[in-house]
């Protein structure tokens, strides 16, 4: 069972590569294309769009290349799996390879379609990366539920760890005790 699965997660990583290579070069050759040969873009090209897609396809390079080292299974001469790499659609630091990937191939064919303007969308990657730190890391450090601090004050059992807390059981024994008490009171025995 664990060698179907081991082989199941090598065909998958050698698929996800495979895909991988065939977008970085679309990707690339659109922008090459679009950008570069097809009117009315003038040539030689405008200086910073050729400079912001330079820099922008050195991390997609770099984690092509990550992507590739961590996901790729490791076979014997024969053929044989020795090791089938790490799970690419594993969340966490893998997934967000992937998106930023998927930005900056969004980014570089949009800008040749559409204009300059487009990578003002490439800003969406830091944008989420600061959000996923400060709701995962800043918000339960100052305490506060969920990244909202008006949740926090709603719920006071979550604000004081140390508050009394009843069970079910123990919050019926308390109101069957409060009515016998009422019945008592209003019948004048106590």
């Amino acid at each position: 069972m664990a060698k179907a699965l081991a082989k199941k997660t090598a065909s998958d990583n050698e698929k996800a590569l495979q895909n991988l290579r065939y977008g970085m070069i679309i990707s690339s050759a659109l922008y090459v294309l679009l950008r570069f040969i097809l009117p009315p873009h003038k040539f030689p090209p405008a200086f910073w769009p050729s400079m912001i897609y330079l820099l922008t396809a050195i991390p997609t390079v770099f984690l092509y290349r990550y992507l590739h080292s961590v996901g790729t299974p490791k076979r014997d001469a024969a053929g044989t799996l020795i090791s089938s790499g790490d799970d690419l659609n594993q969340p966490g630091l893998l997934d967000a390879c992937w998106d930023v990937i998927y930005v900056t191939w969004g980014c570089q064919v949009g800008s040749s379609l559409f204009g300059e303007w487009f990578w003002w969308l490439y800003l969406s990657i830091p944008l989420f990366g600061g959000y996923k730190v400060y709701t995962s890391f800043i918000s339960p450090m100052m305490g506060l539920r969920q990244g909202h601090p008006a949740a926090a004050a709603a719920d006071p059992a979550a604000a004081s760890p140390g508050a009394d807390t009843t069970s079910k059981r123990q919050a019926k024994i308390q109101k069957r005790n409060e009515k016998i008490q009422a019945q008592q009171a209003k019948s004048g025995r106590r």
